[in-house]
């Protein structure tokens, strides 16, 4: 009996391996410790991951790439200053204009009467028809300028405009004033601060400095129509 009972223990513990056997046959290479690979070792090497942690993606999301970072809606204009005002005036022109002017106010002015026939009062009228002259003289270098930005972005880099030391609109306000008060200043102005050749030289600068940059006449473009506009 117990040699009955000890052969079907046997019989069983064969049957229960062979099943093992096959099971390990199918989900893979059965070992005798198996179960021991899930548990860590101490040599073994940490396992690095692939994917971000928390603390690296957070950065990421804070600080996007500057190819991401949405464009501005509009552009500041720049702070005007008196440096970029002045070399917007282009002074190395401001001399023969205001000389020619001035000369040519002090000689159609009438004969004076005393007390004006001094050279205090000569003075006085030359300085007078100096400001006028010197504001026109603004006008037709800004207008040249304004109508040159792309010109002058290759040929003259370093003009307030192309620089972008100075926007258009700026310029067209420089421009614009500076006809305004030239023209007020010799039409409002009483003899003998004012006369009729002062008024011609104003107005026809003005209009040659017109027609010298401004499309559709741009005189600039002939080297004839450009001699005469800045001879005149």
């Amino acid at each position: 009996m117990r040699k009955t009972r000890t052969l079907a223990a046997q019989t069983l513990n064969i049957l229960l391996l062979t099943l093992q056997q096959t099971a390990g046959a199918t989900t893979g290479r059965h070992t005798p410790h198996a179960h021991l690979r899930h548990l860590p070792s101490r040599h073994a090497a940490p396992r690095l991951s692939a994917e971000p942690t928390s603390a690296i993606a957070a950065d990421d999301d804070a600080a996007p790439s500057p190819q991401l970072l949405p464009k501005p809606q509009g552009t500041k204009e720049p702070v005007l200053t008196l440096p970029v005002i002045w070399r917007f005036s282009r002074p190395h022109t401001i001399f023969g204009s205001a000389l020619s002017v001035v000369a040519l106010s002090l000689y159609a002015t009438p004969p004076l009467t005393p007390p004006f026939a001094t050279l205090v009062p000569l003075t006085l009228l030359a300085l007078h028809a100096l400001v006028p002259a010197l504001l026109i003289n603004v006008f037709i270098v800004g207008l040249n300028q304004l109508y040159d930005i792309e010109i002058d972005a290759i040929n003259k880099p370093a003009l307030p405009l192309p620089a972008g030391e100075m926007s258009p609109r700026q310029g067209w306000a420089i421009c614009a004033s500076t006809l305004a008060l030239s023209i007020a200043i010799t039409f409002a102005s009483p003899p003998p601060f004012s006369s009729t050749a002062l008024r011609c030289v104003i107005v026809g600068s003005a209009l040659l400095g017109v027609v010298y940059s401004s499309p559709p006449f741009r005189f600039k473009r002939s080297p004839v129509a450009a001699a005469v506009c800045i001879m005149g």
